[in-house]
């Protein structure tokens, strides 16, 4: 276990937003710090593919074009069964 010093008017806070959900602070704390970590992943995987899409990296096809080559893929013998 870890602790972590926050200022006490954010404590109180967050003990406020605790007590009206019913719940510890420390799950809302845990809670808060899992979803704020899962945003960042998410943020940097947008940036990844933001940077991939505008040197080309990225290719952008239709349904109708990808369910044409699978089509295509599929009555040359291709595709597993």
């Amino acid at each position: 276990m870890s602790i972590v010093m926050i200022p006490d008017a954010l404590y109180q806070q967050v003990a406020s937003e605790a007590a009206e959900q019913g719940q510890s602070v420390e799950a809302l704390f845990r809670a808060a710090l899992e979803r704020y970590l899962e945003d960042l992943a998410d943020s940097r995987l947008i940036r990844d593919f933001e940077t991939r899409r505008a040197t080309g990296q990225v290719e952008f096809r239709s349904h109708e074009d990808v369910w044409a080559e699978l089509e295509e893929q599929e009555r040359r013998g291709e595709l597993p069964d």
